[in-house]
């Protein structure tokens, strides 16, 4: 087509020119991070906290299991996998700590700072209202300065978790707020 003889034409000029090439990229590389104080180190822009927590609130927790089931379900139909593990920060920890529930083969689950007890936005039981059904290891992490998951909370999941017999480590790292693990 035109345009792969374009590219093959492309490819073939830079190869024949590489230190003009090279000269003309690093310059330009030079220039960028010449210019990087004055036009800023932000790379994502900023968001409305509320608007994305109105969009995640509207979707029901189901809807999160049932994509973590597809996801699984197309890794393991595409990759030749032995384990399959989940991870998660904050609903996505709560989301996490439920998949060893599912029967899907994920043998162990990662949750930072999810929500362990109590009810959740829609319709989905609190992890350690179900971890007699858990069939993976879990590792929690949590903040012990977190306002919305108190330690009491902790500990509840920690007790389901060993009375359930789940293969378990929950570590509280004092003073750190929920979402620490994300901040700048």
């Amino acid at each position: 087509s035109e345009l792969d003889a374009f590219y093959a034409r492309s490819l073939h000029s830079a190869l024949h020119h590489r230190p003009t090439v090279f000269a003309v990229g690093f310059t330009l590389f030079a220039v960028a991070l010449l210019l990087l104080p004055r036009i800023g180190f932000e790379f994502q822009p900023t968001t409305d906290e509320g608007e994305v927590t109105a969009a995640l609130n509207a979707v029901p927790d189901s809807r999160f299991i049932a994509d973590m089931k597809t996801g699984i379900d197309e890794l393991q139909r595409r990759v030749s996998v032995e384990r399959v593990g989940a991870v998660g920060f904050c609903f996505g920890g709560r989301i996490a700590f439920l998949t060893p529930t599912l029967a899907i083969g994920v043998v162990g689950a990662i949750g930072f700072y999810g929500w362990p007890t109590g009810p959740s936005r829609n319709d989905t039981p609190a992890p350690a209202e179900v971890a007699e059904q858990m069939t993976g290891a879990v590792l929690g992490i949590f903040g012990g300065a977190d306002q919305g998951i108190p330690a009491s909370a902790v500990s509840e999941f920690e007790d389901a978790l060993a009375q359930a017999g789940v293969d378990h480590e929950v570590v509280t790292y004092p003073g750190a707020p929920h979402s620490f693990f994300d901040r700048k």
